[in-house]
């Protein structure tokens, strides 16, 4: 595994909760708006799992951040 990797699996699952609960929304909520389950939302924030390009771009605009914050870039 590459530094940078270690860096967005650490950072990613941190930012992507603080986030969340800045919106004021639950996992259930922000599952709905990118349009996976909550379990699947919940492997994102444990850092069990990670999006695919196309949903770390979705979670970025709901976020209103960069895809480069998110993952600690």
């Amino acid at each position: 595994m590459l530094e940078g990797e270690t860096l967005y699996r650490e950072i990613f699952p941190i930012k992507l909760k603080a986030e969340r609960e800045l919106l004021g929304l639950t996992q259930e909520e922000f599952a709905k708006k990118l349009n996976v389950s909550r379990v699947t939302f919940t492997n994102y924030e444990l850092g069990k799992r990670e999006p695919d390009i196309e949903k770390l771009g979705q979670i970025a605009d709901i976020c209103e951040r960069s895809v480069d914050w998110l993952i600690g870039r």
